[in-house]
Order: structure tokens, then C-alpha cells, then sequence
């Protein structure tokens, strides 16, 4: 007995499926299965910080806008930026009250930095091929804001878990507007509509659909 196998693209989201149709890949051949969330029920503790804050997380470089991110939060009043992640390119954060650099976190202890700010926000005009810190905010319940590139409109929906923004001027905006409290989320939708959505069973009876769909 002979068991023929397809091949099968698995890839992240639509944005990139459009680019391989584009570039004459079957679209019958091309399966869309995103990240999914580990949903343990772990206990997060949330950061009791005396101020408030806004998340700014990921690559520390240029070419991930934190330079613009640290300006607009130069001029904002009651609401620190905390920056997480690893720095790249010999980025300089400037010397600043109201910026605060982490450092490189750990899985832990970044979730409970998520938990405790305002919301996360992204600098970054890049294609993202899926936007992981997008998902990584709204699994906490918490909004996200950032350019409309690449994958985020997949994960984001504007008023529900977040804003995506076309440029500079509107993204200024959206942040003062949401540390003013004039965009209120509820949090508790927005984490519970990631889970249904990326919840990680769901992602294996989709994978496990994949792998039947290979034999032949």
C-alpha cells in the first residue's frame, strides 16, 4: 500500500497568501493557520507601578519607529513609556522622565508588564508577517496600537481590541486620546475573543487537519 503526500504551504495570515498567489502558488495548495495562545490559566502579577504607562515592546531600533514612539511620549503629561525588549543598530534612548527602559524580559515577567500598562503600542511600519506583539496584548486583554502594515488588521480590529493608524499625525493622535480615557476597551472581551480565536486547541485540530489533508 502506497500513501501519496501534497505538499501544503502553511503560513501565518492572508497578507503573506496574497503575496505567494501573487507569485503564482496554487491557492489550493496554501493553508492560513496563525499563532496560537497557550491558555494555562497561569496567575499573571500584574506590575504595581506608581505611574501610568503605555508599553512599547519588541526590537529597540530605528527601523521599528521607537524613535517616533519616544518623541510623541517626550510631550505627554501623567503617562510614562516603558520600553521592553533587546537593543539593536546602537539605538540611544534619550535620557528622559518620562521614558523607562526595561530591558530584555523574560516571558513572565513581559506578561505582567502587559497586564499592568494601559495599553501596548508598536512603532513599526514594517510588513509584519503576523504581528505577535499584537496578539501577545490582546491575550492580556489589552488594547494594541499601531500602523496598518502587514498582518495586524488580521488581529486587530479598530474600537474593539485596538487602533491601527496610517501615519504619524493620526498615531500622535490615538495615543493621547487612549491615555485620556476617551477610547474605553473592555478587557475582558478582548481577551476572551483571542482565546476563542487562537485559543491553542483550536490551533491543533486545525494543524491536525492539515496533516490529513497531505495523505492522499
Amino acid at each position: 500500500m502506497f500513501i501519496k503526500f501534497i505538499k501544503i504551504n502553511v503560513i501565518l495570515n492572508n497578507f503573506v497568501k496574497n503575496i505567494l498567489v501573487e507569485r503564482n502558488i496554487a491557492e489550493n495548495k496554501i493553508v492560513v493557520l496563525p499563532h496560537f495562545i497557550k491558555n494555562d490559566n497561569e496567575i499573571i502579577k500584574e506590575i504595581k507601578s506608581k505611574k501610568n504607562y503605555v508599553l512599547c515592546m519588541g526590537r529597540i531600533s530605528k527601523n521599528k519607529g521607537i524613535d517616533n514612539i519616544i518623541n510623541i511620549f517626550k510631550d505627554i503629561k501623567g503617562c510614562n513609556l516603558y520600553l521592553a525588549g533587546s537593543i539593536e543598530n546602537d539605538f540611544k534612548i534619550v535620557n528622559h522622565d518620562n521614558i523607562k527602559y526595561l530591558g530584555h524580559l523574560n516571558t513572565q515577567e513581559l506578561n505582567a508588564y502587559i497586564k499592568g500598562a494601559q495599553f501596548v503600542v508598536s512603532g513599526s511600519k514594517l510588513p509584519e508577517t503576523f504581528g505577535l506583539i499584537a496578539l501577545e496584548s490582546v491575550a492580556l486583554g489589552k488594547p494594541f496600537v499601531g500602523f496598518k502594515s502587514g498582518a495586524y488588521e488580521e488581529i486587530i480590529k479598530n474600537g474593539e481590541n485596538g487602533y491601527l493608524v496610517k501615519d504619524n499625525k493620526e498615531l500622535e493622535k490615538t495615543i493621547k486620546e487612549m491615555i485620556s480615557k476617551k477610547n474605553i476597551f473592555d478587557e475582558n472581551k478582548i481577551k476572551t475573543d483571542a482565546i476563542i480565536q487562537y485559543d491553542e486547541n483550536v490551533y491543533r485540530k486545525k494543524i491536525e487537519s492539515v496533516f490529513l489533508q497531505c495523505k492522499k
